[in-house]
């Protein structure tokens, strides 16, 4: 793979010259074609906005890249090399990945070159243009900008007038659901801030303005109400936030009409953001109780702070690139051993199998169990033979020599796979990936609920034409079962192991429990498909079939092995006891006709799905008891190199359910709190508006920090994830990082005792 960037920007050229070199969307599918159409070029991509033109492409002759653009453009390049720059290999990756994560862009931490960059993606792969190496990278490129965005505030705080107002407004208000905006004048940067309010859940507004036609248009498009300028004395007293931006040349709400305002409104607080010049409210406005008065210039020094404060956090987010880089073309090294590892791991597995079939006859007399037995013994054995030279060749790829123990490799086993390329070896082939008329191998946990989810799939995959086969792995969570979850401690006990299995190549995607799944992934691997979501509500299982939370007698047992079920229940009815339950559903409910409980708490999606629901004496709403992240979903999970299963997964993704989880687990991430802690978060779409719902909560119920947060779909200003990493750092801000070390340090205290 030898990669070359060639490109212009506004950091080299002026904005005339960038629109003659730009290529419109419509024609990119054409432009790649042509660029594909150089002798030398394997893959491409063409990344085209209002700042920046750029050709990334794996070829063997970089000066193609000119030769191309000249072409396409009809624009002789040699005057304007100067303002041209190309990038190579290293810089190459370390470029996209800056641009991806916005450490490139005009603004810092703006969100849109990241769509922007995406959706040239998309058009590439479409036009068949990325196929091996560049889809590694670019996918890659998306985890660093995730990573950047979650693990640093570069993008957290507003750089714009409308994103300054908002987060003053949150300042005084805290959640804008059901706040009423008053718009004074019509104007497009007092548009720009309701529009931005609005999108936060201020839903009512109205628009006061000197000609109604245009207060008609305008409250049209936000399903507002219009207003005569005249009507300003009647209508202040209705509004939270006042937003003003007329041409008047003496202020139109004076500090007597302020104070009438707040007195009829009880002096509740309200909100002056006066963006006008001149200003329309006056300065002594602000001189009265709970009147809160920013003009153009205060919004602007927010601006300007938040600006400085990207810049101290664009240091973070270079740290976070160059370790990616690093670690992204160490990988590129070991892709070289990798096909001699998989044909290593087929041969010894053949084997493996062709031996136990010879034996077959005389093992005849085992039953399915002692069968499973014997078969999962001989995989242990298999894996603890392979594993000193597998990880021995997977060193020996990052050592220059390394080639020459990869052959030999070879040759002792009778392998005839060929190694892949590194960065700069144009000649070697591409990773090998699933190709259609595979058996797509499924891995799944070996209880009932994830055996009925991984035959689910497998029945939707065989219904698109796809051959499947289910390949059970036994997690770390399954085989401890006597001590509760919250106390084993490390991420992905539920995972962990089904993804070694699809790093390694033994199976092609897994199926998970999303809520089971950790906010970080391996590396390598990739979420690629979202199911439709199931209902994400908890439930209350009891034999009285009238139970429920609030009828429960003092002192019933209550068993759940979730701590983020026992503190919201502790929460609402202290009197209760709270115990832990381990095993599957069946083991539950086997504990519970026993006598062992009076009552379970579990989730809803599971039991549907086994066919429960008749067990099911109450769903709990949501605002009673805030479900798991990823509650009720189901995530399919693949290699990133792995195009054709990535492809056939899209096919099946929800795109409603992939929106409302992305923005629970970017809440998740942003907490770098486990599966197990004592946190929820719950997303639901209503719209055009993703509404998040979250907490964090103390082990013992007595302390919960709520918060919502609603982001408008297909906004740029902000996506489902980054509100998700917004409402999150609120939480902590208010109390919640204090709350999670507590729980952490109690949970190290219980730990103990296991390790001994």
């Amino acid at each position: 793979m030898s990669l070359v960037l060639l490109g212009i920007s506004h950091h080299t050229a002026p904005l005339e010259l960038r629109e003659r070199l730009a290529i419109a969307e419509r024609d990119l599918g054409p432009a790649l074609h042509a660029l594909l159409n150089h002798e030398s070029v394997r893959e491409g991509l063409i990344l085209s906005t209002c700042n920046r033109v750029e050709v990334l492409a794996d070829l063997e002759a970089p000066e193609e890249l000119p030769a191309f653009l000249q072409t396409w453009s009809g624009l002789e390049l040699q005057p304007v090399r100067k303002h041209l720059y190309e990038r190579r290999d290293r810089e190459a990756v370390r470029h996209v990945f800056r641009v991806a994560s916005s450490l490139d862009s005009l603004i810092v931490g703006e969100p849109q070159i990241l769509g922007q960059l995406k959706q040239a993606y998309a058009v590439a792969r479409e036009a068949g243009a990325i196929r091996g190496g560049l889809d590694a990278l670019l996918t890659r490129a998306f985890h660093v900008a995730k990573r950047v965005r979650t693990e640093t505030d570069l993008a957290s705080q507003p750089v714009s007038v409308s994103q300054a107002a908002v987060e003053l407004a949150r300042q005084i208000f805290g959640a804008l659901h059901g706040k009423t905006i008053l718009l004074v004048g019509a104007g497009k940067m007092g548009a720009l801030a309701v529009r931005a309010l609005s999108s936060q859940g201020a839903n009512r507004i109205l628009i006061a303005n000197r000609t109604l036609e245009r207060a008609q248009l305008l409250a049209a498009e936000f399903h507002g109400e219009a207003f005569p300028l005249e009507d300003l004395n009647t209508l202040g007293e209705r509004a939270d936030i006042v937003i003003t931006c007329t041409g008047a040349q003496q202020p139109l709400i004076t500090p007597k009409q302020a104070a009438g305002f707040l007195s009829r409104r009880k002096y509740r607080p309200m909100l002056f953001l006066d963006i006008a010049v001149p200003r329309d409210v006056h300065p002594d406005v602000h001189k009265l109780d709970n009147a809160f008065v920013y003009n153009v210039d205060d919004l602007q020094a927010v601006v300007d702070s938040n600006l400085a404060g990207r810049q101290r956090e664009a240091i973070r987010a270079e740290a976070i690139v160059e370790a990616e880089v690093e670690q992204f073309l160490q990988r590129l090294k070991t892709l070289d051993v990798v096909p001699t590892l998989r044909a290593l791991q087929t041969q010894m597995d053949a084997i493996r199998r062709s031996e136990l079939e010879r034996m077959r006859g005389k093992l005849n007399g085992l039953n399915p169990q002692q069968t499973q037995a014997v078969e999962a013994l001989t995989r242990g054995l298999m894996q603890k033979w392979l594993h000193r030279p597998v990880t021995e060749l997977k060193a020996a790829a990052l050592e220059p020599a390394g080639a020459g123990l990869v052959d030999m490799a070879q040759r002792l086993f009778g392998l005839d796979s060929p190694h892949s390329s590194a960065l700069s070896s144009p000649e070697a082939p591409a990773p090998h990936h699933v190709k259609r008329g595979d058996t797509l191998r499924i891995g799944s946990r070996g209880s009932q609920l994830a055996l009925w989810q991984a035959n689910h799939v497998k029945a939707l995959l065989e219904a698109a034409g796809h051959s499947c086969s289910i390949e059970i792995i036994q997690t770390s969570g399954d085989r401890i079962q006597d001590v509760p979850l919250a106390t084993v401690g490390g991420k992905g006990l539920f995972t962990k192991e089904i993804e070694e299995a699809l790093i390694e190549g033994r199976i092609d995607l897994a199926v998970h429990s999303l809520k089971d799944v950790p906010s970080e992934l391996p590396h390598g691997l990739g979420i690629h498909c979202i199911l439709p979501r199931e209902d994400a509500r908890d439930v209350l299982v009891s034999l009285q079939p009238e139970a429920s939370l609030r009828s429960l007698p003092p002192g019933s047992r209550i068993g759940s092995s979730s701590l983020r079920r026992q503190a919201q229940l502790l929460a609402l009815r202290p009197d209760l006891v709270v115990e832990n339950i381990r095993g599957n559903v069946d083991t539950r409910l086997r504990k519970l006709r026993e006598g062992q409980f009076d009552a379970l708490l579990l989730a809803g999606a599971g039991l549907k799905r086994l066919g429960h629901s008749g067990l099911i004496t109450e769903w709990i709403g949501v605002d009673l008891m805030c479900p798991a992240v990823g509650q009720g979903a189901l995530a399919l999970e693949c290699r990133d190199e792995d195009e054709f299963t990535r492809t056939v997964l899209s096919s099946l993704q929800h795109i409603p359910s992939a929106l409302c989880v992305e923005a629970e687990r970017g809440f998740l991430h942003q907490l770098g709190a486990g599966c197990t802690a004592p946190v929820a978060a719950y997303a639901s779409i209503a719209g055009e508006l993703l509404n998040l719902k979250a907490l964090v909560c103390s082990a013992d119920g007595k302390e919960i920090i709520r918060g919502q947060r609603t982001v408008l779909l297909g906004s740029a200003e902000e996506t489902p994830e980054q509100a998700g990493a917004q409402l999150g750092h609120e939480l902590l801000r208010r109390g919640g990082d204090r709350i999670l070390a507590a729980a952490a340090s109690q949970l190290a205290q219980l730990k103990a005792p296991h390790r001994a």
